[in-house]
């Protein structure tokens, strides 16, 4: 149980029932917050005490909605839960027992961390936001563990959103900001490249690799084809940050690249300008040579097209010649069959023939033949 504890039960007290004697011996107190005041009084029970029951009655209903509640006016005490985390890890590491629910700790600070966040408005959401990704996330133990340690992925995505992305973009991306401005590049294509390649924390060593980096700086590459026009410039900037970072961690080798990627690489590093000017005459020659392939295929068909014509042609008048030729024989020869029946039926009707016949008969008769 102790393993599971944050992802079994919720940091509330409400629908929890303590032991006075256990809370006096245990010297449990909340804390002095305005909000999340009730998360290290709550866990810290859960993981001293030697025993839980759970009940499956309604034995208490919660007034939710007033707009007057500390929950709703977390704007005034945003970093509350954030203190209350920190001081339940300090008690977890002076209990010895951090390394035992480690994992269901970290899970569970990026979990309340991500719910503190995105029911806040702005602008103390933005002020959050800064912080998780600048500080908070790494502070927590949340960025030196890999995307297979967490068990929400969708949670885990929305932290991958938070380093890549601005607030505004993550709250259009996430449905928070449903009628904002248009974010200035294409957004799926973005967190999708994160997915696949993004993955900033300390503890995964593939994404440390050269022949990684090459991957990835081939698949930036052909993702920034599919970018809106409007948008380009603002992904080649934020490519540009992908690898300056990876830049700093070593991660970037040139055995790892061709000469020309190689070379494309360094200008985006230290000239992003020329490297954009550079991908768009590229781009313009490509497509030039796109059209003047396609003026020659067409000037091809053209050419094979007219010779079918003519042979068509030539063909046609043949097939005429044969048909005029075949209807002469066939005249010919109805003539010729016009002519034998003629003579036959001269043959049938002469007295030799009848003579002929009779005798025949006369012979048949006297041999005793049918």
């Amino acid at each position: 149980m102790k393993e599971n504890i944050f992802k079994v039960f919720v940091g509330w007290t409400w629908d929890k029932l303590f032991r006075r004697e256990f809370v006096q011996e245990q010297g449990l107190v909340f804390q002095p917050l305005r909000t999340s005041n009730d998360l290290f009084f709550t866990f810290s029970a859960l993981v001293k005490a030697k025993k839980i029951t759970v009940l499956s009655r309604t034995l208490i209903h919660q007034r939710t909605g007033r707009q007057d509640s500390l929950s709703v006016t977390r704007e005034q005490s945003w970093h509350c839960f954030y203190d209350a985390l920190l001081a339940l890890r300090e008690e977890l590491l002076a209990m010895g027992i951090y390394e035992q629910v480690e994992r269901s700790y970290i899970n569970y600070a990026l979990h309340f961390s991500l719910w503190n966040l995105n029911t806040l408005s702005m602008p103390t959401f933005e002020t959050l936001y800064g912080k998780l990704a600048k500080e908070y996330f790494a502070e927590l133990g949340i960025t030196k563990k890999c995307r297979d340690y967490y068990w929400n992925r969708e949670e885990y995505k929305q932290y991958e959103q938070i380093c890549l992305l601005s607030p505004m973009e993550y709250r259009i991306v996430n449905g928070l900001e449903p009628d904002g401005p248009k974010p200035p590049c294409d957004l799926e294509i973005l967190t999708q490249l994160n997915e696949a390649y993004g993955d900033t924390n300390e503890a995964n060593e593939k994404y440390r690799t050269g022949d990684f980096q090459q991957k990835k700086y081939r698949a930036y590459r052909e993702a920034l084809e599919q970018i809106s026009e409007d948008g380009k410039w603002e992904f080649v900037s934020r490519m540009r940050t992908v690898f300056l970072a990876s830049s700093e961690k070593k991660e970037l080798s040139q055995e790892a690249f061709e000469d020309t990627q190689w070379d494309e690489l360094l200008e985006l590093l230290e000239r992003p300008q020329d490297y954009y000017l550079h991908w768009y005459q590229n781009v313009y020659k490509r497509q030039v040579q796109a059209l003047e392939q396609e003026l020659a295929d067409d000037r091809k068909e053209k050419a094979q097209l007219a010779q079918a014509l003519t042979g068509s042609r030539q063909k046609s008048a043949k097939q005429k010649q044969e048909q005029i030729r075949l209807g002469l024989e066939l005249e010919k020869a109805e003539r010729e069959k016009q002519r034998l029946e003629q003579e036959l039926s001269k043959l049938w009707s002469s007295r030799t023939w009848k003579l002929g016949r009779m005798v025949t008969y006369v012979l048949r008769k006297l041999l005793g033949r049918p």
